[in-house]
């Protein structure tokens, strides 16, 4: 065993997904342009977690996480549901699996353009594979699901209703209420696997990330190729850094590392990939803020402006307001860029205390995986056997060290509970009533009974929460007094849409992260989705 060195490595995470070490060699990378970056490494020792218990200065937020395996294992904890897994089914519905490249049933949605490191999309990628889905309707019987190849990632659903996990050879499963919107080996739902509806991937797929209104996902493979789905957006990648041009030649990177995470930004219109030697790659709205080969991205890179001496990077995490990132490696060490902010690590457990000794974790298998807080003030770290570690405002809620067993590992560590904390108790119980329907249909005039309207849907929120409002959105507006223009929103705002203060047209319940719960239009469910509308007019605040 190892006790990890830290010396001048600046730890933090934040991220709602991450993906597991491959085990490759670092080497020095250079790169210019939309997707500037440099890194510097070396391999890494394998090391692992065995902690049980919360390290000092665990505030208590945000406690609902979970962790999947390589095997197809889910482990929930604190608040998280459990939805099922390779293994088990869930404890009060059953799911049946679908067989390989089938979907599953009642599942819909349709594939927008991917794109990858060879071709443009939407023909993108380049090794063929299979897809699953699991249903997401109870079933009278279930069986094992046998994906025919490893779990690399997992994603969870905004509220915590469900999750996808996705298989190194595209294939991707959903439970709960996780929609499934295709998959490698289906690149429509609505259309027969395989052959033209299929991909050829160069190299496997390593990470997945969820879009904010969870209606769609990214794909990303170890050679930066990206594959999107649902209402998931193509940005570029790495065989294509700008969209708007042809793919290859100058408008191509060639890796000498493989890629392994993916994180996007807030709105969903951008997204940073990482490789392992910590070489970051923004496309979209997503900032370049810096990487291991330049910590100060103002700077020229390498020499002084590069991190020494470091172990291979694993995972990438953005900020809630998007204005920085923290890279971590297999040891627990994670590198803070832009505004993104140091809490302590699996070497330095407290970060108000030297690091080492007693105040460092002793590691036997390597960190895989970092999950952040709804506020950014706090993460978990864990490792490939299952064990975790919260630092800042986060809450240790279990570890699943004594659940995975010796031939399966860690893979992903996943918050499902990804919202701002704050606002009155009243307001927090209206957005979790609220998003406990997400998924129920719109119906005009709907106020539970067959589905919701926008109004209907904020209405029965808060009576739910013991605040009476009026039943039209007109009426919502004027009972109570504006917000003033640039006063942070908290959860449990009501925010409205429309021509102006007397033209109000829409509104939906503010649950943080520039995101709210509503329920649209005639033919869509209620949903999470951002509320920066052009014809947003402003917000009250009905349970202060």
């Amino acid at each position: 065993m190892i006790t990890p060195s830290h010396h001048a490595r600046r730890i933090v995470a934040a991220v709602i997904l991450v993906t597991g070490f491959l085990g490759l060699a670092v080497g020095f990378v250079g790169v210019s342009g939309p997707a500037a970056a440099i890194g510097i490494g070396r391999t890494a020792t394998m090391a692992t977690t065995t902690a049980t218990s919360p390290p000092p200065g665990s505030a208590g937020v945000s406690p609902a996480y979970m962790v999947a395996t390589v095997e197809g294992n889910v482990v929930p904890f604190g608040d998280a549901g459990n939805f099922g897994s390779f293994t088990q089914p869930p404890p009060a519905t059953v799911a049946e699996a679908s067989p390989p490249g089938t979907t599953g049933g009642g599942l819909t949605g349709s594939a927008s353009a991917t794109g990858s490191t060879t071709m443009a999309p939407p023909a993108a990628g380049s090794t063929s594979t299979t897809e699953s889905a699991v249903n997401a309707s109870p079933a009278t019987s279930w069986s094992p699901i046998s994906a025919g190849s490893p779990v690399v990632s997992a994603a969870a659903l905004q509220g915590g209703t469900g999750y996808w996990l996705s298989t190194a050879n595209g294939g991707v499963f959903s439970f709960g209420s996780a929609g499934y919107f295709g998959s490698a080996g289906q690149l429509d739902p609505n259309e027969a696997p395989g052959g033209a509806n299929a991909l050829h991937l160069a190299k496997s797929i390593v990470a997945m990330a969820a879009t904010p209104d969870s209606q769609g996902y990214w794909l990303v493979g170890a050679d930066g190729g990206v594959f999107c789905f649902g209402d998931a957006a193509y940005q570029g990648s790495l065989g294509q850094l700008d969209p708007n041009k042809a793919p290859g030649g100058a408008n191509a990177l060639h890796l000498a590392d493989s890629i392994v995470a993916i994180a996007a930004t807030p709105d969903a219109q951008g997204y940073w990939l990482v490789d392992t030697a910590g070489a970051v790659y923004a496309f979209g709205d997503a900032a370049y803020r810096g990487s291991m080969g330049q910590l100060d991205p103002t700077k020229a890179p390498g020499h002084a402006n590069a991190a020494p001496d470091s172990y291979p990077i694993v995972a990438i995490a953005a900020t809630p307001d998007a204005q920085g990132y923290w890279l971590v490696d297999t040891v627990g060490a994670v590198y803070t860029f832009g505004d993104a902010a140091y809490r302590g690590s699996t070497g330095q457990l407290d970060p108000t205390e030297p690091p080492g000794g007693s105040n460092a974790a002793t590691l036997a298998r390597s960190v895989v995986a970092v999950a952040s807080t709804s506020d950014g003030r706090g993460y978990w770290i864990e490792s490939a056997d299952g064990g975790v570690y919260a630092f800042g405002d986060a809450s240790f809620s279990g570890s699943a060290s004594g659940h995975v067993a010796a031939h399966d590992a860690a893979v992903s560590l996943v918050a499902t509970q990804p919202y701002v904390d704050g606002g009155s108790a009243a307001a927090r119980q209206a957005v979790a009533f609220a998003l406990s329907q997400v998924g129920q249909p719109y119906l005009y005039g709907g106020t539970g009974t067959g589905g919701y309207d926008c109004s209907g849907l904020v209405m029965v929120s808060f009576a739910n929460a013991g605040v009476i409002l009026p039943r039209q959105a007109q009426e919502q507006f004027d009972a109570d007094i504006e917000l003033p223009a640039g006063l942070p929103l908290l959860p449990g705002d009501v925010v409205f849409f429309g021509t102006g203060p007397t033209g109000i047209q829409h509104d939906g319940i503010y649950i943080g992260n520039g995101q709210m719960v509503d329920a649209p239009h005639t033919g869509a469910d209620v949903r999470v989705e951002s509320y920066q509308w052009d014809d947003y007019v402003g917000a009250t605040r009905p349970a202060p």
